[in-house]
């Protein structure tokens, strides 16, 4: 459904926003650009009502344990450098400001309902596509397509692309045709031609692993050579990670498996979990066979559990389990890579640091968020954006950006409700 500018208009002086998304929950067309989050504002008390007592227990928490602000301890090989705190009082948006302004575009599911888009200086935010629940949004390697997963025909949720090498026509298109009522995870192969995703009938069925193009879509399976590389007996699959040589993909089910491309085969465990959980999030550095991972470990001190960061080589898939090797208890939950591979961002449920990967130094740049961070890199790999409440007392998540180095800290939005999930930054 379109609106002209003067609808759109008079929806908001009817205080009906959420009643015009509602309506466009079953439609796949995008809204209409230049609407502005900040504006949005709910009738839905039950919404606010979580938000609120989600950042009422998130205060009752930290009081009652004093120690979990701390930084975890970094080992006596890594050299920590200053950590350099946000400021604790309410920021100003910012203007365009040269050196930002040319840093590219943010991506992100707003309200669990919605993409949005949001440029690097804040200078517009829009939504640009809306309903269909968008899940596990991800940016390709070369930085011109986003993928994501949502409602397609009927109750089938199935894997769309929206290319951002069109301008401002942010257009979804399909790319899967499963039929399947789950897809779990995306992983993009390195020339950013084709996506794999684990997909289930059901939302506790067991999953398989397929790959398709992003090319041929509309002719899906046939055009875009959908297919269906393993059934796996796994009920759950956290995350994946293709190779740069596209021969191999890896996925987390507990231990790390890998799926030979070419013929389907999955080989056995290829690490051994803690017995404290999973290992998860997995990532590979870029240009290396070194596939990074959080490995789940507890801390006797604090009770606190969470990822060590692991590495396992992929150059030789002959003996299983690979040989791990174990080095900075993040107790992470979340990390990305820098486009050159030289950075690596860490988070913790509430904090991110910014490791150097060729000197062994590790920065914090966020200190006690208030809500998860999901921090991730700017395409030049200077800036790090992520998540926090925009005031002390303030229970809307907002969109923040620093330097790597924790510098030059900005506040981008003003959202008045609302949710981030999968914070992506595109060129």
């Amino acid at each position: 459904m379109k609106m002209s500018g003067s609808q759109v208009r008079r929806c908001f002086a009817l205080m009906c926003v959420l009643v015009v998304l509602a309506a466009c929950d079953s439609q796949t067309e995008a809204l209409p650009t230049q609407m502005d989050l900040n504006a949005i504002s709910t009738n839905d008390a039950a919404t606010i009502q979580v938000v609120t007592q989600a950042a009422v227990d998130l205060t009752a928490t930290r009081a009652a344990d004093a120690t979990r602000n701390a930084p975890p301890t970094l080992p006596p090989t890594w050299t920590p450098e200053s950590v350099v705190t946000q400021p604790a009082v309410d920021v100003a948006l910012p203007t365009a400001t040269a050196g930002i302004v040319d840093r590219g575009t943010l991506f992100f599911v707003f309200n669990g309902d919605s993409v949005a888009m949001l440029e690097a200086d804040g200078s517009a935010e829009d939504l640009i596509d809306i309903g269909g629940a968008p899940s596990h949004l991800t940016l390709s390697p070369d930085g011109q397509y986003l993928a994501y997963v949502k409602q397609g025909s009927g109750s089938a949720r199935e894997v769309f692309i929206i290319p951002l090498n069109a301008g401002n026509d942010y257009q979804p298109l399909p790319v899967s045709c499963v039929g399947y009522g789950r897809i779990a995870a995306l992983a993009w192969s390195a020339d950013s031609k084709t996506i794999a995703f684990a997909a289930s009938p059901s939302s506790d069925g067991q999953l398989g692993i397929f790959t398709a193009g992003i090319f041929g879509g509309g002719q899906c399976p046939t055009g875009n050579n959908q297919r269906m590389l393993v059934q796996t007996t796994f009920n759950a699959v956290e995350s994946m990670a293709w190779n740069d040589a596209g021969t191999y993909i890896f996925l987390s089910s507990n231990a790390v498996y890998g799926v030979d491309v070419s013929n389907g085969t999955l080989y056995p465990p290829l690490t051994r979990p803690t017995g404290f959980g999973p290992d998860f999030n997995l990532s590979f550095r870029t240009g290396t066979t070194d596939l990074y991972y959080f490995k789940t470990e507890r801390n006797d001190r604090t009770g606190e559990t969470g990822g060590l960061l692991t590495q396992a080589s992929t150059a030789e898939m002959t003996e299983f389990p690979l040989q791990e090797l174990r080095g900075t208890p993040y107790y992470g939950v979340h990390m990305r890579f820098s486009p050159d591979g030289r950075h690596l961002v860490a988070a913790t449920v509430f904090d991110a640091f910014v490791q150097d990967m060729t000197i062994n130094t590790a920065t914090q740049v966020v200190r006690a968020s208030s809500f998860p961070p999901q921090p991730v890199f700017s395409p030049d790999g200077e800036m790090v954006a992520y998540v926090d409440t925009g005031r002390t007392v303030d229970p809307v998540p907002q969109v923040w950006i620093v330097s790597r180095k924790g510098e030059d800290r900005r506040l981008l939005t003003n959202h008045q409700e609302g949710t981030i999930s999968y914070l992506n930054w595109a060129p």
